[in-house]
């Protein structure tokens, strides 16, 4: 049946249904005006004289038709049709929507709980909605697993805004009345109080919740027990209710739902950023890192606990057996020996280490280690140990690693580096270090100083000189040494460059699966494999995946967080990938592939002041990369400086000339070449380097994408289409750059550019 104003949808009332609700029906319809399925919610005609159940529907459809945004499902049209018919929708109000291939959260937690990293992407995603309706003004007020569509690729989309308001606005019922979904809400909404945007973070953080481990946060058979419950304010903390739930993420989750608003985060962009340190502190259950080549025995030694006034490396003894210590001193040998524990854990399914954890028991009455539990350590043995300070929230550790030297006299004349130890041997010390990190959650004081420890001790054991470990650096030379060719080759970026450079990074990590900078050059590598083979999904998945492994290798890696960021604004994720440049700046200031997406991504979002500065940076690092001259002179023509942008055109010509006599095979510095002699009006000779270009490559669709820019530029609309389409056909994912490339605008009024 044909439906809606000039009979604009089309739909079978009974195949085509999608779901219903007491006020509404939801239907798949094509919209027969544009050609695209939309989800087609029609408000039921008992609905249409209530008033109350008519101003939601108007109201969802207004509130979301003004948000723009890729985690938020998307309204296109609304309209009533007043005493017309149309079968059983007489006279029906309807809401056309985005259609979503996907299930709801809610559909997902029937019949599993989401992995971790589904859970923290998941939340990535709704925070930054939440952060778009916040700064509209508005708040949702309904935020449920049902409102939460999951799709295919992983995005998430919020949707249902029925009862949000904006604030200020009248509420559709009397204060005191809920609105909404009890189950999520939060202790302000049960009470009919004033809302603001952290009433949404306490929802999120209780759908969060349940979608993590299967449990309702609030659990209650009646009503008032649920509404009771959550004024209760004291959900089950999730590391009792699944098994390895990551303490990081367990804080996170009860900070949203802290009773006491003023304990939450301050808003939803504060949550986003708290979701970065999760990601990064946390290992994931599904992607833990691979074990790497560090051999050897490492002793750890009970940690010593001490008073803040007491001396960092006191001799040890056990403090988990003193007598007559208060609780708090109590406490503090418990976190210190979950700490070790946990170092123990981590390092045995990260590293090949033999790992030997000593206990009280296994030292004789004069604190010597008893040989009869353990053989006794050997030359070239390691012994990890150190002291704990507690201070309230705050914990400092401080500790040593050392060497098991052979025993012999003329070791103890390097008095200042040796020392002897309870194991009854002489160490000489390889480095000290010092931990601190403040937490009111001992187990997130715990997992964050357990897993610097180990993070610390891998890398640096990584580093350990050439006479200590030979065939260990061997292995990380030649790693570092394949990344870095790969990275050359990957950059002159065409489909075969492409798959050289994965070849290269995968070697890389045969040689050391530690490298950190191997894996975010092959999550850099696998983006581009998206562009080059038709959009493949999968590769942008796995990209991600391989970032945040380099992650877990080294947290502080600016290339992974470049390669995130690249993964993010392909999957439309703005913002993330915003924010991982500026961190991979902030971490290297030499970073130079984050400062040239970053400046692209300010210039097309209007911000030229920032992007000039940074594409700038960009060449001042790179100067042979053309594709900052090219986004630095369209950021400098955008913003009225005509003179300056002829001027970068000019020297990306000219190193772009000096370059390709050393370096022909470069494909990106040619393509980028035509486009800069384009920009400036150099036609002629943009159109011979671009004939050259083809020449070189003919069947590569990065190279015939990139020429057809150019052509456009140029005024040669048949040939830019041509080439457009023959990209396409050689796999090429052009849709990612119809919409936004401006050098395609020549094109935009033509009819078959639009059918692409």
């Amino acid at each position: 049946m044909k439906f809606g104003k000039e009979d604009r949808y089309e739909f079978d009332p009974k195949q085509d249904r999608l779901g219903e609700s007491p006020h509404s029906e939801v239907f798949r319809a094509r919209d027969l005006q544009l050609e695209r399925d939309v989800a087609l919610k029609i408000l039921r005609a008992n609905s249409e004289i209530d008033p109350e159940a008519a101003e939601r529907f108007s109201r969802e459809a207004r509130h979301t038709g003004t948000l723009i945004h890729p985690n938020i499902g998307m309204v296109y049209d609304f309209a009533t049709l007043r005493g017309e018919e149309f079968g059983h929708f007489n006279g029906a109000s309807y809401i056309a929507m985005e259609y979503l291939k996907g299930r709801s959260l809610a559909q997902v937690i029937q019949h599993r709980s989401l992995s971790y990293e589904e859970g923290l992407r998941t939340a990535e995603q709704l925070t930054d909605a939440l952060s778009a309706v916040h700064a509209a003004g508005l708040i949702h007020r309904d935020l449920k697993p049902a409102n939460v569509m999951l799709l295919e690729d992983g995005t998430a989309k919020l949707l249902d805004f029925g009862i949000s308001r904006v604030k200020g606005e009248l509420s559709l019922t009397q204060d005191g009345v809920l609105v909404g979904t009890v189950l999520y809400m939060s202790p302000e909404q049960v009470r009919g109080g004033e809302l603001d945007g952290r009433s949404d973070l306490f929802s999120l953080g209780s759908v969060l919740y349940h979608a993590l481990t299967q449990t309702l946060p609030f659990p209650g058979r009646t009503f008032p027990e649920v509404c009771m419950a959550i004024l209760d304010g004291r959900p089950k903390p999730p590391t009792q209710v699944r098994s390895g739930f990551p303490p990081v993420l367990e804080n996170f989750l009860l900070r949203c739902m802290s009773p006491d608003l003023e304990d939450r985060f301050s808003d939803a962009n504060a949550a986003q950023g708290s979701l970065l340190e999760v990601r990064n502190s946390m290992r994931l259950v599904e992607r833990s890192a691979p074990r790497n080549s560090l051999q050897g025995r490492v002793f750890l030694l009970p940690l010593t606990v001490t008073r803040p006034s007491a001396s960092p490396l006191a001799t040890v003894v056990d403090a988990t057996e003193a007598k007559h210590v208060d609780k708090e001193y109590e406490a503090s040998t418990g976190l210190a020996r979950g700490v070790i524990q946990d170092v123990e854990s981590i390092l045995a399914r990260s590293t090949e280490l033999e790992l030997v954890r000593l206990r009280a028991s296994d030292f004789a009455s004069s604190a010597t280690l008893s040989t009869t539990v353990f053989s006794a350590p050997r030359e070239g043995d390691l012994m990890v140990r150190g002291a704990l300070t507690v201070s309230g929230p705050k914990a400092t550790l401080d500790y040593e690693v050392g060497c098991r030297e052979p025993d012999r006299e003329d070791v103890e004349k390097a008095a200042d580096s040796v020392s002897r130890d309870p194991t009854g041997g002489t160490w000489r010390t390889l480095w000290r270090d010092q931990l601190s990190h403040q937490d009111e959650n001992d187990f997130g004081l715990q997992s964050h100083l357990a897993s610097a420890l180990a993070r610390t001790i891998r890398r640096r054991l990584s580093e350990v000189p050439a006479a200590k470990a030979p065939s260990l650096q061997r292995q990380t030379q030649r790693a570092r040494t394949l990344t870095v060719r790969a990275h050359e080759i990957l950059h002159k970026s065409t489909s075969g460059h492409l798959l050289r450079a994965m070849s290269g990074f995968r070697q890389a990590i045969e040689a050391d699966p530690t490298c950190a900078i191997a894996h975010a050059g092959l999550s850099e590598a696998l983006v581009y494999k998206y562009l080059m083979w038709d959009g493949d999904g999968s590769f942008l998945t796995h990209a991600v995946d391989e970032a945040h492994r380099a992650l877990d290798l080294d947290p502080d890696c600016p290339e992974a967080h470049t390669s995130l960021g690249f993964a993010y604004s392909m999957l439309g994720r703005g913002a993330d990938a915003m924010r991982e440049w500026r961190l991979a700046i902030q971490l290297d200031h030499g970073e130079w592939l984050a400062h040239r997406l970053l400046g692209a991504r300010y210039s097309r979002r209007g911000n030229f002041a920032e992007a000039i500065a940074l594409l700038n940076k960009a060449i001042d690092l790179k100067p042979n990369h053309l594709a900052a001259y090219d986004h630095l002179y369209s950021a400098l023509d955008k913003a009225d400086r005509y003179t300056d942008a002829l001027v970068i055109a000019d020297k990306g010509v000219q190193r772009a000339k000096r370059h390709l006599e050393k370096v022909p095979d470069d494909q990106d510095v040619r393509l980028h070449l035509v486009l800069l002699l384009a920009r400036r009006g150099s036609k002629d000779d943009a159109m011979r380097e671009a004939e050259r270009a083809q020449k070189l490559c003919p069947k590569d669709g990065y190279t015939l994408f990139h020429l057809a820019c150019a052509y456009s530029l140029c005024g040669e609309v048949r040939r830019a289409l041509d080439l457009l389409i023959e990209a396409q056909s050689r796999g090429y994912f052009i849709q990612s750059e119809l919409h936004i490339n401006t050098d395609l605008d020549p094109l935009r009024g033509n009819a078959e550019f639009q059918t692409l």
